[in-house]
């Protein structure tokens, strides 16, 4: 994954770039490109992988990091 991440990194770039200058501060290189790998399967290339980045919502992932964090602390909270 990290030579993926690699090749990918200057779609990530562009893409939390836009999102920054939409509002979405938070969201990191790495957050895009976790919340999009779920998605893709070993038959995606990096065109269709591009294509994904440079459209994806700033709002989905805000959305999707805002469930891991809940997921993380209710996890957290129940061990103890």
């Amino acid at each position: 994954m990290r030579r993926l991440y690699s090749q990918l990194l200057p779609a990530l770039s562009s893409k939390e770039k836009s999102l920054h200058n939409e509002g979405y501060m938070l969201i990191t290189k790495k957050d895009i490109f976790n919340y999009l790998e779920e998605n893709w399967d070993r038959n995606s290339d990096i065109s269709d992988m591009v294509d994904d980045i440079m459209n994806v919502d700033g709002y989905c992932i805000s959305k999707n990091i805002k469930n891991e964090k809940l997921y993380r602390r209710d996890f957290y909270e129940e061990e103890y």
